[in-house]
């Protein structure tokens, strides 16, 4: 099969293996948020953005113009997403391919390995099925490296006006692209000269009309809990999260056999960098180079190094001067650069079968890893779905649903339209009160059922019902009449979190 059939085929079963599961997972709270966005007016959600999130506008603007059509429900919202991360799949293909300087069959053996990588990438799977900004991330800095590349070999207009566009919607896609872009202008600047100046200039004018945004989603603090973890801890979540995901069967067992794999592909990488040099230029080259015109191009692995370093360096430079915000998805733009990185590393290996079988072990790690996902709610997102499905299985009418402050968004999504936060001190008559409980993703946790007291019952009440599930708890309490519920006082029924109370009014 030739190179440009196979890329075709893996794209075509990313995408397979991204949509036929899409409903499969609940919304989780950052997803429930994205879509209380997107049910908004155009204005309303570029407010919500401003006043609620902690991320720019870009994605949520595309994503509100797509829903439209396709409706906020589960499919609906995160075929965006899958749509955009299986077309990342032919341009990590035609990076990778740029990277090793062989015949055409080792650049088409790069692109299809590359190919393979990001179609059963964990981290690519799992955001080509969230309703997040991130898989647009991975695209994004994927073309503009890409775009970059092609502009150093090769200079125009047409090729830079492309690089700036491209870098410009990444940073308004995510703010941790910025420091990605950092790195790829100061390329193009080094190779380049003078005739990077305006695609440069025009990345600094979009970064600089972007700054009042961040600034005021930093000091808002939406960001703040990501440093409530110690720095060091998050930083070696990294690798293991991007060798087999969140959580996964075995995962012990899986990250050994990526890290071996990783390690193997490195050994050609090094080889790549230590032998594929720019040649030395002549004397002539270096006196038009002296006077402003550019410089010979740079080995495109260098590039793609340097710029995957600095972006995750970077970061870890910024926190270590108060600005701390390393976290695994918040450098997932990197992953499609170390995607390519890898597969041009397993090309370059003097032994063939080797490159093949280490692409081999990484590409049987994610499928099991996304096997597993689809299968088992255990390594699944926060399943609100199913615990408000379980709450709300008695007699219809005005309830009170209790939530943690995690759950408030998904628990209200899923209750419907109406359904609204009610004080304390204001009493509400209701007959149902219901507690929705869901075990958080903790990453190198187990996840467990969660558990509810089982001596607290609201005066007035008696427990109904008590469901679980294998990451949820759900416990219901009817009382024959409507009794007036102060919401203040119902914190014991889920003590050591603050309690979160909507009433339903159906």
């Amino acid at each position: 099969m030739s190179t440009r059939r196979s890329v075709v085929a893996l794209t075509l079963v990313a995408l397979l293996l991204r949509v036929v599961t899409l409903d499969v997972q609940s919304y989780w709270s950052d997803e429930a948020a994205t879509v209380q966005l997107l049910n908004r007016s155009f204005g309303g959600m570029l407010r919500g953005v401003f006043n609620g999130e902690s991320t720019p506008p870009l994605y949520y603007v595309l994503a509100w113009l797509w829903t439209q059509v396709a409706g906020t429900g589960e499919v609906g919202t995160r075929l965006l997403s899958a749509l955009i991360s299986a077309a990342t799949v032919p341009v990590v293909a035609a990076l990778a391919a740029r990277l090793v300087d062989v015949d055409a069959e080792g650049r088409g053996r790069a692109a299809v390995f590359a190919a393979a990588l990001a179609t059963v990438s964990p981290l690519t799977v799992w955001y080509g099925q969230e309703a997040r900004a991130y898989a647009l991330l991975m695209l994004l800095t994927a073309g503009s490296v890409l775009a970059l590349l092609r502009a150093l070999e090769h200079p125009s207009r047409g090729r830079l006006a492309a690089w700036a566009t491209l870098v410009i919607a990444a940073m308004w896609t995510h703010h941790f692209a910025l420091f990605i872009v950092v790195a790829e202008a100061g390329w193009a600047l080094w190779v380049l000269r003078a005739r990077a100046l305006a695609a440069v200039g025009a990345a600094g004018v979009g970064a600089v009309a972007l700054a009042p945004l961040l600034l005021h989603q930093r000091d808002a603090g939406r960001a703040s809990f990501i440093a409530q973890e110690s720095l060091g801890r998050r930083v070696a979540q990294v690798p293991k999260q991007v060798l087999v995901g969140y959580d996964a069967p075995v995962q012990t067992l899986l990250t050994v056999v990526g890290a071996v794999a990783v390690l193997v592909a490195l050994a050609g990488l090094v080889r790549i960098l230590r032998f594929r040099r720019a040649p030395r230029p002549p004397r002539v080259v270096v006196t038009v180079a002296a006077a402003g015109v550019r410089r010979p191009p740079p080995p495109g692995s260098l590039v793609v190094v340097t710029v995957a370093a600095a972006g995750v360096l970077l970061p870890l430079l910024a926190a270590a001067v108060g600005q701390d915000f390393v976290l695994t998805r918040n450098v997932v733009g990197v992953l499609p650069l170390v995607l390519a990185l890898l597969a041009a590393g397993a090309v370059a290996l003097p032994a063939r079968m080797l490159g093949g079988a280490a692409v081999a072990a990484l590409f049987a790690t994610g499928l099991v890893c996304a096997i597993a996902v689809a299968a088992d709610p255990i390594y699944q997102r926060d399943d609100f779905r199913a615990a408000v499905e379980a709450a709300t299985r008695g007699a219809q009418g005005p309830r009170l649903v209790v939530a943690d402050a995690e759950g408030r968004a998904p628990v209200r999504l899923y209750l419907g339209a109406g359904t609204r936060a009610v004080p304390a001190g204001v009493p509400v008559p209701v007959r149902e009160i219901d507690v929705v409980k869901v075990a958080g993703a903790r990453p190198g946790g187990a996840r467990t059922t969660p558990r509810l007291p089982t001596d607290v019952v609201p005066p007035g009440f008696q427990l109904a019902g008590a469901d679980t599930g294998d990451t949820w708890a759900v416990r219901r309490f009817v009382a024959p009449a409507p009794v007036p519920v102060d919401p203040g006082t119902l914190a014991p029924l889920d003590p050591g979190h603050p309690a979160v109370v909507l009433l339903r009014p159906r």
